[in-house]
């Protein structure tokens, strides 16, 4: 072999004796990081469970509230087995709510068709307007309902009117309700029947 071939040779281990260095240095460094990487994902996700936690326990005392409000409306329309209740909980790393209805020892989701459109309407009637009392930003306090309390049977139209207008009191809101129920006309403090004639809307209030 030629000293030249010698040459070549050892310069040629030189460089990639000095690639793989660089190489192994470039592990050791691609190592720390992944070191690092996994702590800082480990205390992301022991900040998300404890921020999980927390946004859960500032959910349940808020709806300790809500679900008091509610309660009292579905007592006062039906009796003092029914309650609201909100339960919270984390899945899949996310908060989540759930609502339901309970009836004395038994859970219903408001998804459950045995619970009955009274007792959605009721529940529904509830929450919208307990979501205006606690909002930082409260629209005037009047509040226009469409037939409410639809599915609601007439026999309790009376208990869900005194209701509403225990709520209308209590939180000074006055409701504006369209409907077709005789029941829950016959409770309102004033009355209007709107007619319409040809093109025109007739507005008359009834004594």
């Amino acid at each position: 072999m030629k000293l030249s071939d010698l040459k070549k040779f050892d310069d040629f281990l030189c460089s990639k004796t000095a690639e793989i260095k660089i190489l192994k240095d470039n592990i050791g460094n691609l190592e720390l990081k992944l070191v690092e990487l996994k702590s800082y994902v480990s205390h992301l996700n022991e900040s998300l469970i404890v921020m999980n936690a927390v946004g859960v326990m500032n959910a349940d005392e808020s709806n300790n509230v809500i679900g008091e409000i509610v309660t009292e409306a579905l007592q006062a329309v039906y009796d003092s087995s029914y309650s609201f209740v909100i339960e919270n909980d984390v899945q899949r790393n996310q908060p989540e709510t759930n609502f339901y209805v309970k009836i004395g020892d038994k859970k219903y989701s408001l998804r459950n068709e045995e619970l009955g459109g009274g007792v959605i309407d009721i529940v529904s009637f509830a929450l919208r307007v307990t979501a205006w009392a606690i909002s930082n930003n409260r629209s005037d306090n009047v509040m226009l309902l469409d037939e409410p309390i639809k599915n609601l049977d007439s026999t309790r139209i009376p208990r869900a009117g005194e209701m509403i207008k225990k709520l209308s009191s209590d939180l000074g809101l006055q409701f504006l309700i369209v409907t077709h129920s005789d029941e829950l006309m016959n409770i309102a403090d004033s009355m209007f029947i709107v007619k319409k004639v040809g093109q025109t809307s007739i507005v008359e209030k009834v004594q």
